[in-house]
């Protein structure tokens, strides 16, 4: 039948009972045709024989799968084409048939579950269908912010550069665009451009300045279930996470904090987000802008040990603040910018309260204190709290306290002399005045008191805020 379209396939059943179709005509018998048959014949004899024999099924759920289909964009042809049913028993099933013939009541079970099994989602859609841009110009704006240029990713798209720059200001864009951006992003998005040669490197820092100028999150805000979301919103604090904006001093210290720890220089940059060179970079300034001081302990060869401890069965620092007593307050996301945090909070409060001669020794304990609730806390913020006591002899100290949500104690662990890590606990033990670990229902606090040195004593000045060398 030349120029009518045939809407039965060879080596079905239904074209070897009503022809090639539209509608019904003689049957083919050609041998697909025939074979097809013949093995519907046989599967509905052993079904029968099994008594599972179930020729139809109701029609209602998926004629109500199909409407759902359409209130998200997928029409019923687009239906038929994802689930292999003809055209002409979807239509059946949702308008009827000729002379006008109400709606299918029943289908065939093979029917209802090609067609059931179509998701109502964005991989559905038919490549010309529009749909929302969110998710589209999210992931292009976070592989731009990891530093691809828009040039190298509209290729990678097969693109004009125009039309991805056009794609980041539309609020629609294609299915078939959408879907084309996503396959990219999930290539890309844990792999930023290569940077071999001066001309790479340039682009890609041009790309990364370009979206940092306007505010685009890189692809590590984004939860990949909320991304196409119009609604949703990048992770809290991914701007105060984006470590090329940092000063070069909390780099540098935040970098001496994780050698300290045991880590080596590759492994600090990967740790902190940043290149070796910009490390290197950050380690180099911070040393020239706050050189090395000599410690007058060092050269006089004074040195005092403060062995008195809290008696057993007392309360530590918490009966030693005195009436009226200073303090302050803090709570520090568990993450290794936290040490630095606690000793900055605590080099302001002391120099308020007149008690330099005790901040260098108080960083260091506090330090040990806040990074060992970061490493093995539960993750939850760390409360850091620092009161000014009066301590032996009417001389005035301190009592600071760290609390994390983890039951667990910390233990001294045995170190060889070359270990760089497991001191923690045997420095605070060695410098403070008194020092202990309380628990409760919510967690632990790990404390310390620190007394003002006898007159005489030359007291440890504080370290530069990062080292030349680790």
């Amino acid at each position: 039948m030349t120029g009518v379209t045939e809407t039965r396939a060879h080596g079905t059943r239904a074209r070897y009972a009503w022809g090639p179709g539209p509608g019904a005509g003689p049957g083919c018998r050609c041998a697909a045709c025939t074979a097809a048959n013949r093995a519907d014949a046989a599967r509905r004899s052993r079904l029968q024989a099994y008594g599972r024999w179930q020729p139809y099924t109701d029609a209602g759920p998926v004629r109500d799968h199909l409407l759902a289909l359409s209130s998200v964009g997928i029409g019923w042809k687009r239906a038929a084409e994802l689930s292999g049913v003809s055209t002409g028993a979807v239509s059946k099933l949702l308008f009827g048939g000729p002379g006008n013939r109400a709606p299918a009541k029943r289908v065939r079970p093979e029917t209802a579950a090609a067609i059931l099994a179509v998701p109502a989602a964005p991989s559905s859609l038919s490549a010309g269908s529009l749909v929302s841009a969110a998710g589209t110009r999210r992931r292009l704006q976070a592989l731009v912010a990891i530093g691809w240029p828009q040039s190298q990713l509209a290729a990678r798209l097969g693109v004009q550069p125009g039309n991805l720059g056009s794609m980041l200001a539309r609020e629609h864009v294609r299915a078939g665009t959408a879907r084309a951006v996503e396959i990219l992003y999930d290539q890309l998005w844990s792999h930023p451009p290569s940077e071999t040669d001066h001309r790479s490197r340039i682009s890609a820092s041009r790309a990364r300045s370009y979206a940092q100028a306007r505010g685009w999150p890189p692809p590590m805000a984004w939860d990949d279930d909320l991304i196409d979301d119009p609604a949703a919103t990048p992770e809290p604090g991914w701007q105060r996470s984006a470590r090329s904006s940092r000063r070069a001093a909390e780099l540098a210290e935040d970098a001496e904090e994780l050698r300290r720890q045991g880590y080596s220089r590759q492994l600090i940059a990967e740790r902190l987000g940043v290149t070796h060179a910009a490390l290197e970079k950050a380690i180099s300034r911070a040393a020239r802008l706050n050189p090395p001081q000599p410690d007058p302990a060092a050269v006089t060869g004074a040195s005092e040990q403060h062995a008195s401890r809290a008696p057993a069965g007392s309360r530590g620092s918490q009966d030693q603040r005195g009436a009226g007593a200073r303090a302050i307050q803090a709570q520090l996301a568990a993450s290794v910018t936290a040490p630095r945090q606690a000793r900055a909070a605590i080099r302001q409060a002391l120099a308020d309260w007149g008690l330099g001669a005790i901040t260098a020794d108080a960083e260091l304990l506090a330090s040990e204190l806040v990074a060992n609730a970061a490493e093995h806390g539960s993750g939850r913020a760390i409360g850091l709290v620092l009161r000014e006591r009066g301590g032996a002899n009417g001389r005035p100290g301190i009592a600071c306290e760290v609390a994390d949500s983890s039951p667990l104690l910390p233990q001294i662990q045995p170190v060889g002399p070359d270990s760089e890590r497991g001191r923690g606990l045997t420095i605070v033990g060695a410098l403070a005045t008194a020092s202990g670990v309380t628990t409760g229902p919510r967690g632990k606090t790990a404390w310390f008191t620190l007394d003002a040195p006898s007159i005489g004593r030359h007291a440890r000045q504080a370290e530069p805020e990062a080292e030349a060398s680790a």
